[in-house]
């Protein structure tokens, strides 16, 4: 098992993005709280490179990259390691056929929630409305969530004007609508 707190020394507040794209969120995040440690996932190699590339030119120390499939990340952290977890703009799979391989599912959901500590929380963006239904319909099974308010996403853009990631600046550009979730996992 991997105990993110290793990862950082002395941090206490870490979180993960998964899948963090060129990494632009993830850069704003670990610049905005540099007291707080980033784990970020990415399969794409440019994506790995120019976030790597950002973190050498501005000297982040706070950034740590897994450059593989989540999975194998998430199966081996330790279990309440995280404060958040960022999902934004999933691959939303269109295709019927192609429905199961989107990454938020039953089992992986299991998995997310585990790593979260008390009162951590699962951030979720898509502009897919079924992935979007398809996300709420799993974490409303779950006893120990509650569906809170997407306020957070909005306050985390004021932070700097072109915060948005790709897909949600292509998104907008079109007119979709954006669907922010926020799951908490209940202090009890």
């Amino acid at each position: 098992k991997i105990n993110p707190k290793e990862l950082f020394d002395g941090i206490e507040d870490i979180r993960l993005e998964i899948g963090f794209g060129m990494g632009d969120f993830l850069f704003e995040k670990a610049l905005a709280y540099p007291n707080v440690g980033f784990v970020g996932c990415e399969v794409f190699e440019n994506g790995v490179a120019s976030l790597l590339a950002k973190i050498i030119k501005f000297k982040i120390n706070n950034i740590r990259i897994h450059f593989g499939n989540c999975l194998d990340l998430i199966h081996n952290f330790n279990y309440s390691a995280l404060n958040k977890i960022y999902i934004l703009f999933p691959d939303p799979w269109h295709k019927t056929k192609h429905k199961k391989r989107r990454f938020f599912n039953e089992n992986n959901a299991m998995y997310l929630c585990s790593l979260l500590k008390k009162n951590g929380t699962i951030n979720i963006a898509t502009d897919i409305e079924d992935y979007a239904n398809q996300i709420l319909g799993i974490m409303q099974k779950k006893d120990n969530f509650s569906y809170i308010d997407s306020i957070f996403f909005n306050a985390e853009k004021k932070i700097k004007k072109n915060f948005n990631t790709k897909y949600e600046q292509k998104a907008l550009k079109v007119g979709k609508k954006i669907n922010y979730l926020i799951f908490k996992k209940k202090d009890d």
